[in-house]
């Protein structure tokens, strides 16, 4: 979490909201990647079905796959656009508007470290809570590979999801043809579970991976 390092920068609980809001929610606007994206590309699929059934012929005047409409719909986003274009802007003039410049007045005035009077006065048993052990490393690795499952296992079953066992398709026709549902679906559950496995097989002492020991299996 960037809380701990906002705090000591003086940004207030506020402006910080504010930032994550209007970044998260774009991305994931943007990305198939997202469960978000599935949902979406399943309503958009599901209004191409009903206005097949109303004019009577599949023969129309955009792509029957829910997923080229969604990727050919994203030039059309105007508010993630801009507002991906914003936030930097914001950070980089250290503008604030409305309560969220109240709330860094205050802050700034006080030379407050802890994010203000909206600050969740229960943060800090959260972080403990979610602490790991004192001897287990900060391995850059953990964040990268579960990341790298996820993208993998999902760009997999969206390509084996839409090969229809000609052997013509290109890549894009498999995508455009897969079913993006299954594909997140299965892939977030192959990432969680063999990412609980890479954590189990992590060994540690002292702050340190190490070589697992007959002990090890016993504790």
């Amino acid at each position: 979490t960037m809380t701990p390092i906002l705090d000591a920068m003086g940004v207030s609980r506020e402006k910080l909201a504010f930032i994550i809001d209007a970044t998260a929610a774009p991305i994931a606007s943007f990305i198939p990647l997202s469960s978000w994206i599935g949902y979406e590309i399943g309503l958009i699929e599901t209004e191409i079905q009903k206005i097949i059934e109303i004019e009577g012929t599949d023969e129309l005047f955009i792509s029957k796959s829910g997923f080229t409409v969604f990727v050919k719909s994203i030039k059309y986003r105007y508010y993630s656009i801009y507002m991906i274009m914003f936030i930097p802007v914001l950070i980089y003039l250290k503008r604030a508007f409305g309560p969220m410049l109240v709330a860094e007045r205050k802050v700034f005035a006080y030379a407050r470290t802890d994010g203000g009077d909206g600050a969740f006065k229960g943060m800090q048993g959260l972080l403990k809570a979610n602490a790991p052990s004192d001897d287990t490393p900060a391995l850059l690795m953990n964040f990268l590979f579960p990341l790298f499952f996820l993208i993998f296992f999902i760009f997999y079953e969206l390509v084996k999801s839409g090969d229809d066992g000609t052997g013509t398709q290109s890549l894009y026709a498999k995508i455009e043809s897969s079913d993006s549902y299954v594909a997140l679906l299965y892939g977030t559950m192959a990432t969680s579970l063999l990412s609980m496995l890479f954590y189990m097989i992590q060994f540690k002492k002292n702050g340190q991976l190490t070589a697992p020991t007959p002990k090890s299996f016993t504790k």
